[in-house]
């Protein structure tokens, strides 16, 4: 056992070794791994042909403290501003060593579903409690013209995100909320791309109406 924790420790130095290695050193050295990145099959859809939200994600990641590899798979520029994706928002506040715990729980009673976050930062006397509601998201309504110049609306909920995984999004939306507000030091003052959802979404002018979710 001794031997296989040891060999498994091992393969984890290499592991950081190559993740240093290959740590541009340079604003040279980024830019030419950008303009290389960019060109690769390998990236994020968002970012291919597009070395220079590539050199925004790693320097974000850099000031973040995360690997460039971490920040393209987490990172996403929406609108020219850059947001964190997924759970990187929690794992940066795992890492910091503030969060003394967090609680998460959804209540389907209360405004068609609500998800609720709690967080207790150390040093703080109390925890912080955030939600969001699928009332909240049924009320933010995008308004467009499709390209014959007749008007339309699009609801946040109208999104296949929001139809097919509503309690993950809710989930989500409280998360951030909460961890914003405990640790802003933390995330630098980037907010999550969900929360981009309800800012500066706007359907294309030709996007077809899309049914409710009740009709769905």
């Amino acid at each position: 056992e001794t031997g296989k924790a040891s060999g498994g420790i091992a393969v984890r130095e290499e592991h950081r070794e190559l993740a240093r290695v290959m740590q541009p050193k340079s604003m040279e050295e980024a830019l030419a791994l950008a303009e290389r990145l960019a060109k690769s099959g390998s990236v994020p859809e968002q970012y291919r042909d597009k070395p220079d939200d590539i050199l925004i994600a790693m320097a974000l990641g850099s000031e973040l403290g995360i690997h460039w590899t971490q920040a393209l798979a987490s990172i996403w520029i929406t609108n020219g501003k850059p947001t964190i994706y997924g759970d990187m928002g929690l794992a940066l506040v795992e890492a910091s060593g503030l969060l003394e715990y967090i609680n998460e729980w959804d209540e389907l009673s209360i405004d068609g579903g609500t998800a609720f976050c709690q967080v207790k930062r150390k040093g703080k006397p109390e925890p912080i409690t955030r939600h969001f509601s699928m009332a909240q998201a049924e009320a933010v309504v995008f308004k467009g013209k499709r390209k014959d110049g007749s008007a339309y609306t699009y609801k946040l909920t109208d999104k296949e995100n929001w139809r097919n995984y509503s309690w993950r999004m809710r989930q989500f939306r409280a998360r951030w909320l909460a961890l914003r507000d405990a640790f802003a030091d933390v995330l630098k003052g980037v907010i999550g791309r969900e929360e981009m959802e309800e800012i500066d979404v706007t359907p294309p002018p030709d996007a077809k109406e899309l049914p409710s979710p009740q009709a769905v």
